[in-house]
């Protein structure tokens, strides 16, 4: 992508599930926005390359999966996947992770997603995508927009990208239930359902400046 401030494209899952590569190319200033289709989302045993844009600055957005595997993975950027119940094992996101369950042993780093870059509020364009990607005109299915990210989101005056609502504040946020064990999530964590954790560390990066409520939170 070369628009300066939003670079959004859409991804065929079953491209994504099959990928041994995934490339974003778009400027440092920009926010990028990746649609990802289809009811099972997988991401598993490929890298990530990010060239200009910082991961703070990414998102990959799973606006239909049910369920989510990421497995042998390190993703560059934050995860939307509000419907999914994902399973997570040997590897880190390097982000936020958002979604309706989760189970599993990865690792979760304290990189949140910029919400807001101080980049112009232009119409966002993209002219190019990764190689496993396949870019289309068409419309951004009904469950993303153009110039929003969850349907919940509240926008804000001046930004062209609104903010994840309450789950900006957590590096792992999941409406139901959360099992996870042998690693850490570095920042804060939240579930609506219960949380059952073993051998694991919570909030280990984050300081007493921290002002974004409760490291644990749960349901």
């Amino acid at each position: 992508g070369t628009d300066p401030s939003v670079n959004i494209f859409h991804v065929n899952g079953s491209d994504v599930s099959v990928a041994n590569m995934f490339t974003i190319n778009a400027p440092a200033s920009s926010t990028v926005i990746v649609n990802i289709n289809g009811t099972t989302g997988r991401m598993a045993n490929f890298g990530f390359f990010l060239n200009g844009v910082n991961r703070q600055s990414v998102i990959y957005n799973f606006y239909q999966a049910t369920s989510l595997e990421l497995r042998a993975i390190g993703v560059e950027g934050s995860i939307l996947a509000p419907s999914a119940d994902v399973s997570f094992s040997d590897g880190v996101m390097q982000g936020q992770l958002i979604g309706r369950s989760l189970n599993g042993t990865g690792q979760s780093n304290h990189f949140p997603y910029e919400d807001c870059p101080e980049v112009p509020n232009t119409t966002p364009t993209a002219t190019s995508v990764p190689p496993t990607a396949t870019k289309t005109n068409t419309p951004v299915p009904p469950t993303a927009t153009n110039t929003s990210v969850p349907p919940t989101a509240t926008q804000v005056a001046g930004c062209p990208v609104p903010p994840l609502g309450v789950a900006a504040n957590y590096n792992v946020f999941m409406r139901d239930n959360v099992t996870q064990s042998g690693s850490d999530t570095e920042g804060a964590m939240a579930a609506g359902g219960n949380i059952n954790l073993s051998n694991y560390d919570v909030g280990l990066k984050l300081n007493s400046s921290w002002n974004g409520g409760d490291v644990l939170v749960a349901g």
